[in-house]
């Protein structure tokens, strides 16, 4: 079968760039370039996107510059991967500072939400980035510890605080914004794990179930073969078939969806995977073509879909599709190689190395002072100067308090 593709994949590149360039032209022609509705605008997205496959499965997985394994890591975070966590906490509260003008029913016109849609394509990569990063540091932790202690530390460092925090957000929401609350401990749990006290913990629960189960992923780490597979299985039945399947206006059966990567594994294993794998220069620009193809995706094509209608229409979003899963894995590459070339002053990475470990707290405050401005302030909201500036402002406040917490003994555990 491989072989089979290896003689049939520069036909098949060129054969779909012929007829991704033939039904954009029939788009053209038929005046259909902003009707969503139409079926040569639908043949045009769908081409791209199996175009978009062959180009970025062949760079990741089938590039001839792309060399064997490199020996296991050292323990310890790698410093791109600081970077990355710095970036992606800064830019989740860029969405959620940004998310009341994207889901706004009805939506916005004109370049408010143009401005909002495009701070929103562009910071969408952190959560996928989130997961990957969890695969590049955790899948080799044998090499540490056993799993029995792996999973203390898990339930330590996040469970815990989890459920701290939501219990401050219910007591939150009572106290502080006025809630009716249903006291019935049994609704309080299925609330905690369900994200109603706080919805930007809907997070926690997904990265639980991938601690549970990395132990079953670190026991075939060392083969790149059933990596690869997992992680193509994954994303062409979780990200690209649902996608096509959209598009073509037919009905997905989700019981397609490969189990073994199911959910967001398949960002784990790739995260573990890029994190490894060496990417010569053709390969990186590859997926780099792809990454800037599947923001474009997000913005345009949201822009696109939604074009004619008075909520947003969510086509191309959401974290497991296939252009957020294009966009971080060229984030992710980028970050690696860029890092590596460019070495930076020896403070400026103790600096960064400080701040990622904030991170985790900060994402745990942030929704408290955004719910507070939002109560308590008359501050509109809708302005590009709050929306870009912001989101910097209360990043470096909740480290600032994270900081201040981590100093006294008797709460550090809550922002480990």
């Amino acid at each position: 079968m491989l072989e089979f593709y290896k003689r049939i994949r520069r036909p098949l590149f060129w054969g779909l760039l012929i007829l991704t360039a033939a039904a954009f032209a029939g788009t053209c022609i038929n005046g259909a370039l902003t009707d969503p509705s139409s079926r040569w605008g639908r043949l045009t997205v769908v081409l791209l996107v199996l175009l978009l496959t062959r180009i970025s499965f062949d760079a990741l997985f089938m590039g001839k510059d792309l060399r064997e394994r490199k020996p296991a890591a050292a323990s310890g975070r790698m410093f791109y991967l600081s970077v990355l966590n710095v970036i992606a906490a800064l830019f989740v509260i860029y969405m959620h500072t940004n998310n009341h003008l994207i889901f706004s029913v009805p939506r916005p016109h004109g370049r408010t939400w143009i401005s909002a849609n495009f701070i929103e394509s562009f910071c969408y990569w952190p959560v996928p980035i989130f997961f990957m990063i969890s695969g590049a540091t955790l899948m080799e932790y044998r090499q540490r510890y056993s799993t029995e202690v792996f999973l203390k530390k898990r339930f330590v460092k996040t469970f815990i605080p989890f459920l701290v925090w939501s219990l401050i957000a219910c007591v939150f929401d009572v106290l502080v914004l006025g809630w009716d609350m249903d006291w019935n401990p049994l609704h309080i749990i299925q609330n905690i794990f369900t994200a109603k006290y706080l919805t930007v913990y809907w997070y926690f629960p997904v990265q639980f179930a991938i601690y549970l189960s990395m132990p079953l992923l670190a026991a075939v780490q060392n083969k790149r073969r059933v990596f690869c597979y997992a992680i193509m299985a994954g994303v062409g039945t979780i990200s690209i078939l649902p996608l096509l399947f959209h598009l073509l206006h037919l009905s997905w059966n989700g019981a397609l969806s490969m189990p073994a990567a199911g959910g967001y594994l398949f960002y784990t294993m790739a995260g573990y995977y890029l994190s490894r794998v060496k990417l010569g220069r053709w390969s990186r620009i590859r997926i780099y073509i792809c990454g800037f193809c599947g923001w474009m995706m997000l913005f345009a094509g949201t822009i696109w879909a939604s074009f004619g209608s008075d909520k947003l229409v969510d086509t191309f979003k959401h974290y497991v599709n296939f252009p957020a899963f294009l966009q971080a894995a060229a984030v992710f590459v980028f970050a690696r190689y860029f890092l590596r070339k460019h070495e930076m002053p020896a403070r400026v990475r103790k600096w960064i190395n400080e701040v990622a470990g904030l991170t985790f707290g900060t994402y745990l405050l942030h929704d408290f002072v955004l719910l507070c401005v939002r109560e308590f302030t008359p501050i509109n909201r809708s302005m590009i100067g709050w929306r870009l500036l912001a989101p910097i402002g209360i990043f470096f406040l909740c480290a600032w308090a994270v900081c201040n917490i981590k100093k006294v003994r008797a709460l550090a555990w809550i922002v480990p």
